[in-house]
């Protein structure tokens, strides 16, 4: 006789997570978890998306609760709500007043939901959550970071569940823990279907929480096919009665806006008529859409007699549910479902699932290498667990020690992460150091401890590595490591070498140098934003120049431009022609720049450094990690994405992987041939002056 599974939550025994017999206490759960300061902001772990539901005995899976992530940050009965992009969430204050209540302080991670009598979330609700007489407005809490001064983030997953269980009591009908599943992924995901859920969750038991990354420790797997979309303009028919006909919707691709299809369904007219109130700010005369090889069948081309587009400024964001994707990548029988207020526009890609087998295959297969989340199966990467290893990159064996030894505290970034960021990143960084004599910043205890510089490394570089003999302009006799494989950049990491510091010029032609450098060094009095009004400045000069430039983030608190030579002048030259520039911006910007290189005598302005430009100077590298809080990367940018609202942290350690996935090497035209210096040089004293 055939049995079917009880797929109800309050029945069914697989649901049940009751304290069991020899349980470990709270302060038992603590032990291991590092003592911390509360840090000054957090991002959400992300999850990957795909394609089915699974069972596996490593994994705990939850509903996938629809509605807005949010991070309760609550430190002396003052709480925080903020969204993954840190905006306020304080409209949802049911939630704020009784977090303010709780007797501790923590950080916790969750989502906000409105949830009716039968149990379901309705993601369109929450605009007008305190209309809705029937739902209660809920936050279904599913992990906890930090807690009365420890770091929980590194603690695995079953454990920061059981210190939520102590957190978390049963009865409060606001504040609620989102209860896990072992091992039974398929009949939660009936269960999903059943009672008409968004998805499910899956989470790997032993995942550290890492923010800011898409991970493939945690997946979401959907019931219904729902995708974020930007919003691009809107039709009206000319027989309408209603406020608009229907929703232009795109999602971006290589920083462009792609045209994603249209939505007409799943809103009443009175929200139509909230919806198109909002509208009016955004209105344009701009097709936000890239137009570029764009059919003249395209619904975007092709319009109905008497049908009007009205544009609007690409920053508003919605969700819908679709039926497929056509082979133009259009969403067919797409749904509107809600306004979304906690992403930007930028971050609205096309989610397409992934296989779950091989997913899941990759992720078994590197065990918790959690910062190289799709890397290649050829790519070797330091297995967690042990304090050493030894490895061999390239014939060259490589001892790794004090693996687990925390590099940056609030992060809870381990030696043995930073070594692996670097192993993935290498096939974009090796270009970029190969030939070039390197200055050894040494961290041997990770951000917060002691520092110091090394340039000679004689009778301390192994037996293989390269190594470039040099008398400095003080007369030391120094023996420089060289950057040549990835044997040589990791064993600068392995010295505790946080960030990586290349010369300019290769040590076949050392007084030569590859690129001219301006480096945007700001005051703390500056504002980011002054920093970027600052390269947009260069970049105009940079134009009317006729020449290239490339931004990249410092990934402390500026930005370095570099212009292309091809190793064709000289060190003296290339300052003259950064001087120059400088120069030109200093007179565009003189209210917060200066060209004064001594701090005192800069009065709080912006340093716009063409200094840098000497034999033996080094400057961060590109793709290098900063011994700074968040684990930041000197980040390549395309320029557009040089504009307000960006920031240093945009580009982690946990992030800068994914991006470079999707971007490749932005920087691989600052190793071109360059540009004519001599010619340059005339034509910028000609235009601004000879400084």
């Amino acid at each position: 006789m055939t049995t079917t599974p009880n797929l109800d939550m309050d029945k069914n025994p697989a649901f049940n997570d009751e304290k069991q017999p020899g349980q470990l206490t709270l302060d038992e759960l603590l032990a291991n978890a590092p003592l911390a300061t509360l840090p000054p902001d957090f991002k959400p772990m992300k999850p990957t998306l795909v394609d089915a539901p699974f069972n596996d005995p490593d994994w705990l899976f939850e509903n996938k609760w629809d509605g807005y992530r949010a991070i309760a940050v609550i430190n002396k009965h003052n709480t925080k709500l903020l969204s993954r992009n840190e905006v306020s969430f304080a409209k949802y204050y049911p939630i704020i007043d009784v977090l303010n209540t709780w007797p501790c302080n923590a950080v916790i991670d969750g989502e906000i939901v409105v949830m009716g009598n039968d149990g379901k979330t309705d993601f369109g609700a929450l605009q007008n959550w305190e209309s809705e007489k029937d739902s209660t407005l809920v936050y279904q809490v599913f992990d906890i970071l930090w807690y009365e001064g420890r770091n929980l983030m590194g603690l695995p997953l079953k454990q920061r569940q059981a210190i939520l269980k102590y957190i978390i009591l049963p009865g409060n009908h606001i504040i609620r823990r989102s209860i896990p599943v072992p091992a039974n992924g398929t009949v939660l995901f009936a269960n999903a279907e059943k009672h008409g859920y968004e998805g499910i969750v899956a989470k790997r038991a032993d995942s550290v929480y890492t923010p800011d990354k898409r991970s493939k420790a945690w997946l979401k797997i959907k019931v219904q096919r729902r995708q974020e979309v930007v919003i691009g303009g809107f039709t009206k028919n000319k027989s309408t009665i209603k406020p608009f006909s229907a929703l232009l919707l795109g999602v971006y691709e290589n920083n462009k806006l792609r045209f994603a299809g249209k939505v007409g369904t799943g809103f009443s007219i009175d929200l139509q008529t909230k919806m198109l109130q909002n509208f009016t700010q955004y209105i344009t005369d701009t097709n936000p859409f890239d137009t570029e090889g764009t059919s003249q069948i395209s619904p975007l081309n092709k319009r109905a007699p008497g049908e009007t587009f009205t544009w609007l400024k690409p920053e508003l964001i919605c969700e819908v549910n679709f039926a497929e994707i056509t082979k133009d990548g259009l969403l067919r029988q797409a749904s509107f479902k809600g306004m979304r207020i906690d992403k930007q526009a930028i971050d609205v890609i096309l989610e397409t699932p992934k296989d779950i087998i091989e997913t899941i295959a990759g992720e078994e297969s590197k065990g918790s290498t959690s910062l190289s989340s799709d890397q290649p199966p050829a790519t070797t990467f330091i297995p967690r667990g042990n304090d050493s290893a030894t490895i061999n990159f390239n014939g060259s064996e490589l001892q790794f020690t004090h693996l687990n030894k925390i590099y940056w505290q609030q992060e809870m970034v381990t030696k043995r992460d930073m070594l692996n960021y670097y192993i993935a990143v290498a096939e974009h960084m090796l270009p970029h150091l190969y030939g070039r004599a390197m200055s050894l910043n040494r961290f041997p205890d990770g951000v917060g401890g002691p520092h110091f510089y090394q340039k000679d490394v004689t009778g301390r570089a192994p037996a293989w590595a390269t190594t470039y003999a040099h008398d400095t302009a003080k007369g030391e006799h120094h023996n420089y490591i060289v950057g040549s494989d990835i044997s040589s950049l990791l064993w600068m990491a392995r010295q505790g070498c946080i960030e990586i510091n290349p010369w300019l010029s290769r040590v076949n032609s050392p007084e030569n140098p590859d690129h001219c450098v301006i480096d945007l060094d700001p005051d703390e009095h500056n504002t980011f934003d002054q920093v970027i009004e600052a390269a947009l400045m260069v970049k105009r000069i940079a134009d009317m120049l006729g020449i290239p430039s490339f931004p990249k983030t410092s990934g402390s608190t500026g930005i370095h431009i570099y212009i292309p030579l091809g190793g064709g002048y000289t060190y003296e030259q290339s300052q003259v022609l950064a001087k120059l520039i400088v120069s030109a911006v200093n007179k565009e910007l003189p209210h917060f720049t200066t060209l004064e290189r001594m701090t005192t005598s800069r009065h709080g302005k912006m340093y716009l450094d063409f200094l840098q430009n000497r034999p033996e100077a080094t400057i961060a590298g590109v793709y290098s990690l900063r011994p700074k809080p968040g684990a930041t990367v000197s980040m390549p940018l395309h320029w557009d994405e040089v504009k307000h609202g960006l920031k240093m942290r945009d580009f982690t350690i946990f992030n800068a992987i994914d991006r470079l996935k999707e971007t490749g090497d932005l920087f691989k035209g600052v190793l071109n041939n360059g540009i004519d210096l001599l010619n340059t040089i005339q034509k910028a004293e000609n235009l601004f002056g000879n400084h």
